[in-house]
């Protein structure tokens, strides 16, 4: 199987485990708002001291996968013709 095929079928894996996840974790926080649920989501993830960043709270953000965002400027870069390198950083 080719590792492009491997890639993607791990990606969405990925996707569907993590939405499996959001869905538990808004179902156990079920009473709060959806500004507490960011600011527990936030502890959880980043810790508590980024609770106080009020960037963090007020926006509305979503989770952005690196492969969807390689993509994403891949195809953009393919698009304008411009050369480039994707690797993956410790």
């Amino acid at each position: 199987m080719p590792i492009e095929t491997r890639i993607m079928q791990h990606h969405r894996a990925s996707i569907q485990s993590q939405q499996i996840w959001w869905d538990l974790f808004r179902q156990q926080h079920s009473n709060l708002t959806n500004k507490q649920l960011k600011i527990e989501y936030i502890k959880l993830k980043l810790g508590e001291e980024y609770c106080s960043i009020n960037k963090l709270i007020y926006r509305d953000f979503m989770i952005v996968y690196e492969i969807d965002l390689a993509v994403t400027l891949g195809e953009i870069l393919d698009n304008l013709k411009i050369p480039y390198y994707l690797g993956f950083a410790d």
